[in-house]
């Protein structure tokens, strides 16, 4: 059985500029762009959790830095089912090489602004929000 309880990765780079890493999921999946979530496994940490997924889903290991929980939302599946989503700042080179899994299609390094429009749900553009004025003010 699933395990309500989700993690969340605001992907960013400060290497010459500040940028966010956002993915596309595939149409199947729909269509969407996001930053990385996942589920997680029994017996796995938030944050083991969370390196995991971006392995799986950006083919990336060479992490510089996974903040402390920035946040954590709670929201309803259509099924009614609750699933609670803990949310972390994740540091990436810039020039990390991307493979990604086929849950997505692509994936783009942008600005603040453009991601923030690219972004397909509300509580995704609300997290990088938050986060992007937290790295602005450090």
């Amino acid at each position: 059985m699933e395990l309500p309880i989700k993690v969340q990765g605001v992907m960013y780079s400060k290497d010459n500029k500040l940028e966010y890493l956002i993915i596309k999921r595939c149409e199947a999946d729909g269509g969407f762009w996001q930053g990385v979530t996942g589920t997680l496994e029994e017996g796995e940490s938030l944050k083991d959790c969370l390196i995991r997924e971006i392995k799986e889903e950006l083919g990336i290991t060479d992490i510089i830095n996974i903040s402390e929980l920035k946040q954590t939302l709670q929201w309803a599946k259509k099924s009614g089912f609750m699933i609670t989503e803990y949310v972390y700042a994740v540091e990436l080179k810039r020039d990390s090489k991307i493979i990604l899994s086929e849950e997505h299609d692509d994936y783009k390094w942008c600005s603040f602004t453009e991601a923030y429009d690219m972004l397909g749900k509300d509580n995704n553009k609300n997290t990088l929000k938050i986060i992007n004025e937290e790295l602005n003010n450090e």
